[in-house]
């Protein structure tokens, strides 16, 4: 008998579970799981992704610590690792714009760096109209799979 209770009570536990671990994962594809950075809502114009890219990167170089940028409306998200690892901007160059596969704008650029002292060209994507994301390319496919929550 007890053993019975007891199976019965594990066995709502992990439909409990279930249900919860469904409604988020269901909640998620609503929202983005089903590719809003392919929604016309989420790819930003060219002339207002370039604007943001050049503000992130101009408050990099300015010694802004990583977070969002808040000087202007509505505050730029940001994420990218190397500055999140405290590497330092001292000027940047943006040499190439694309669109990509997924109808985002992709920007090519030269990154000369103070510290560790270097030049780097990377990639940055960014997404969003109302709210404004730029990630370095990487961060970003990390971002898109699971690989990147490992």
């Amino acid at each position: 008998m007890i053993d019975r209770q007891h199976d019965k009570e594990n066995g709502q536990r992990r439909n409990r579970i279930a249900f919860l671990v469904g409604s988020a994962v269901l909640l998620g594809l609503g929202e983005c799981g089903l590719g809003c950075n392919r929604s016309p809502n989420f790819v930003p114009s060219p002339a207002s992704s370039r604007q943001a890219l050049e503000t992130v990167l101009g408050a990099w170089v300015n010694g802004q610590p990583l977070g969002p940028v808040e000087t202007v409306s509505p505050p730029i998200q940001v994420v990218d690792s190397a500055w999140q690892k405290g590497q330092r901007l001292e000027s940047f160059e943006i040499v190439g714009e694309e669109t990509g596969q997924d109808g985002l704008p992709y920007f090519t650029v030269r990154l000369h760096k103070s510290r560790p002292r270097g030049e780097e060209t990377v990639r940055y994507v960014v997404t969003g109209r109302s709210a404004m994301w730029v990630f370095r390319e990487d961060d970003y496919k990390s971002s898109q799979s699971w690989e990147g929550y490992k």
